[in-house]
Formats: structure tokens, sequence, C-alpha cells
């Protein structure tokens, strides 16, 4: 692994899309939406959140500075690194994937928003809803202005 080059997946995908058909674009399409389901799910981000606040309602307040200062803060910058980055051309590619995403969780997540009575769950949900507006900030089409 440490003699592959990430840099090369952006070439191979743009080869790929312009000698592949239909069908294998649709399966890549597919990898792709499993790939966003897999990270959503380790972030808790919306529409795969359920976990979430349940956790944060059994911890004590310095486990979740804890969580969220270091823990989350570094793995959600590494996803973003990873994606703006590495897969871009994938991203962007396939920015319809993760806007259903992040549609939904925001829709979810504003009729969850109101009926949040505990701090610590409020705390969860709104570490959830910064994330997304990250990722749709991100996957805007004028978002590859602010890397150049």
């Amino acid at each position: 692994m440490f003699t592959f080059d990430w840099y090369l997946m952006e070439h191979i995908f743009i080869y790929f899309t312009n000698v592949a058909s239909i069908k294998e674009i649709l399966s890549l399409g597919m990898t792709w939406f499993i790939l966003m389901f897999c990270i959503f799910l380790k972030c808790g981000i919306a529409p795969l959140y359920i976990w979430k606040p349940t956790f944060f309602k059994g911890i004590p307040f310095y486990t979740i500075f804890f969580y969220i200062s270091f823990f989350y803060f570094f793995l959600f910058l590494f996803i973003i690194h990873l994606l703006t980055s590495y897969f871009s051309e994938i991203f962007y590619f396939y920015s319809v994937v993760t806007l259903v995403f992040v549609v939904t969780g925001l829709v979810t997540l504003l009729f969850i928003v109101c009926e949040s009575y505990y701090f610590k769950a409020f705390l969860a949900i709104s570490s959830i809803l910064n994330s997304l507006f990250v990722i749709l900030a991100l996957s805007t089409t004028h978002s590859t202005d602010m890397f150049m």
C-alpha cells in the first residue's frame, strides 16, 4: 500500500469515465454510494446518526468534549481532505449522491432539533448539523474555487 500513489485515483477515474459504458459508471456510482454510506455512518452524520444522541446521553461532559474536540475534529478533517484532495473528481462527479445524504439529513434533523430536551443530545445534534453544513458547502459547484 505504501507504493500506491493516491493521486492516481483521479487519473484512473477520468480514464474510466471516458472509456467505460453506462453500466460500469453506474456500478462505480454504487461503490461511491457505499463509501459515502460508510463515512457518514462512522462520523454519525445524518441520515445515519441514530447512535450519536444515545451515545452522548450516556457519557460525561469531559468525554463529550474530548470526543468532539479531538477525535471527531481530526477524523472529520481527514475525511474532508481525503474527499477534496484525493477523490475530488469522483466527489464532484457524484455530488448528487452526497446531496441526497445531506438534504435527507437536514430535513430529518430540523424535526429532531425541536424535540431535543437534553443538553447532551443537543450537542450531538449540533455537531451533526455543523458537519452537514460543511459537506453541503463542499458539494456545491463553486466549492473548487476555495482550493485553488
